[in-house]
């Protein structure tokens, strides 16, 4: 048995993720629609994410943004304080994702470099017109060995 965790004696869990199978499918094949994402991401995403990076108890600081030659916005943002955990980067990632999602969103953590992979969108369930946003989230100046 392969352990899932420390202290793991059942190698395996209690039911799967079929319940959410149909909105991660319906999210995936919208990635793949051509120009689903949306432009002028820099208009769009960036004023939220800055408006909470400039909050007096912001975990994070703004640091460059730009837009990738597949569209995707990337940010990058530094820890105010170096000794947070994993966990707790994590967390305040979450709610700065928060500020930006709309009704369908996916979100990868990838750990070398520390970033975070969001792919958010409007998926039909609402008046606007569908569309998507894509963000790579690099969080700079955090190490995570």
């Amino acid at each position: 048995m392969r352990a899932r965790w420390e202290g793991d004696t059942r190698g395996e869990g209690i039911a799967n993720g079929s319940r959410v199978a149909e909105g991660i499918e319906e999210l995936r094949r919208l990635a793949s629609v051509k120009n689903w994402i949306a432009e002028e991401p820099e208009i769009h995403l960036l004023p939220h994410l800055r408006a909470v990076c400039e909050q007096a108890n912001s975990m994070f600081a703004l640091e460059s943004s730009q837009i990738d030659q597949d569209g995707a916005f990337v940010v990058e943002v530094r820890p105010r304080d170096q000794s947070l955990g994993l966990g707790q980067i994590r967390a305040a990632v979450l709610c700065l994702i928060g500020q930006i999602a709309e009704t369908g969103t996916y979100i990868r953590q990838r750990r070398e470099p520390l970033s975070f992979e969001v792919l958010t969108g409007v998926v039909g369930d609402s008046p606007f017109a569908s569309h998507g946003h894509l963000l790579i989230l690099r969080i700079v100046g955090y190490d995570t060995r």
